[in-house]
């Protein structure tokens, strides 16, 4: 080592009262002004969908009473601003306490270690949008089927079940809770139908995060109900991308994909994002498949303002995923 070698210090920068993109979470009121100005600025919304994980990510200082009082005040937010619009809502890693322990029925003691606490309390936070007959589910596995529109099904999954940090799921991997038991079920009730299937849930199968038997299981699922599951929308890595499903037995066909959304906490080096979607639908043999005109809208907390209000967060950028690839048509062509 050189004698003017030195090792830096960490570099500390004053947040702003909106946040920033560091390794650090957002402030409660740009929360709520992200939600005002969803409200006034998206007046036409069918419905909202949430991808999980309402909390913060200082995850040492979890404690129950912590998460069920941060999932009831955001609740009651969403409740303020979209007082007539249904929230489907998917669970994700950060609401377990501590962060990915819900562990399946099969775990001894479980009634005592369970997270029977946070299903309850998801039942009770859920009702406000979901019928009686879906929150059987919520309680036991933390997933539920819903309908938004006539001949859609939604179905909220709980994928912590395939974190890899859900330590419970060493006990059995391959299916914990029947999850994917109870997946197929409602896939073959959609079929026999004729309806379509949108998927939504927090950790992307085939992500890292996610245990590979239990990816590739999914990848088998949606395999054999391509042509019933419409759309797939994951959270969890606060990016903005996409994956896609390529099956190897069939000269690495594209099959399927993935819409991962970005996110509205900062953490980490992010800024702030949420998707509008529009999807085809509405009529007799609708695709409900999201049409070229899915946009995303950011705004750059990229300097410690104290003059900026909640008016101005939105007028920094905003993008079309059309014009970043150029593209007439927003899908994939799964059949070529």
């Amino acid at each position: 080592m050189h004698e003017h070698t030195r090792i830096s210090e960490p570099i500390y920068v004053p947040s702003g009262p909106w946040g920033m993109p560091y390794s650090c979470d957002l402030p409660y009121q740009t929360f709520d002004a992200a939600l005002s100005h969803i409200s006034k600025a998206h007046k036409d919304l069918d419905y909202i969908m949430i991808t999980g994980d309402f909390e913060a990510h200082d995850s040492w200082d979890y404690t129950q009473d912590l998460t069920r009082a941060n999932i009831r005040n955001l609740t009651a937010l969403l409740l303020k601003y979209f007082p007539k619009t249904p929230v489907y809502v998917s669970i994700g890693n950060h609401e377990g306490v501590p962060q990915d322990a819900m562990a399946p029925h099969t775990m001894p003691e479980y009634d005592q270690r369970g997270p029977q606490w946070l299903y309850s309390l998801m039942k009770e936070m859920w009702s406000n949008w979901l019928p009686q007959s879906s929150l059987a589910d919520v309680q036991y596995r933390a997933s539920y089927a819903v309908y938004p529109k006539p001949g859609l099904k939604l179905i909220s999954i709980n994928t912590v079940y395939c974190s890899e940090f859900n330590f419970y799921l060493y006990i059995n991997q391959v299916d914990p809770d029947a999850t994917l038991e109870w997946l197929i079920d409602e896939l073959v009730d959609s079929e026999a139908k004729g309806d379509k299937v949108h998927i939504i849930s927090h950790i992307p199968p085939g992500d890292d995060y996610c245990l590979k038997g239990w990816s590739y299981n999914f990848f088998e699922i949606v395999k054999r109900f391509e042509n019933t599951i419409a759309q797939q929308f994951y959270g969890h890595t606060h990016n903005d991308h996409f994956q896609v499903y390529y099956d190897p037995d069939d000269n690495m066909r594209p099959f399927h994909f993935n819409w991962i959304t970005p996110s509205i906490t900062t953490f980490d080096f992010n800024h702030p994002a949420y998707r509008i979607y529009t999807i085809d639908g509405g009529y007799p043999g609708a695709t409900y498949v999201s049409i070229y005109h899915n946009k995303i809208f950011m705004y750059k907390l990229t300097f410690i303002d104290r003059s900026l209000t909640s008016k101005s967060l939105y007028k920094h950028n905003m993008k079309a995923a059309k014009q970043s690839f150029t593209s007439k048509r927003f899908q994939p062509d799964l059949h070529p």
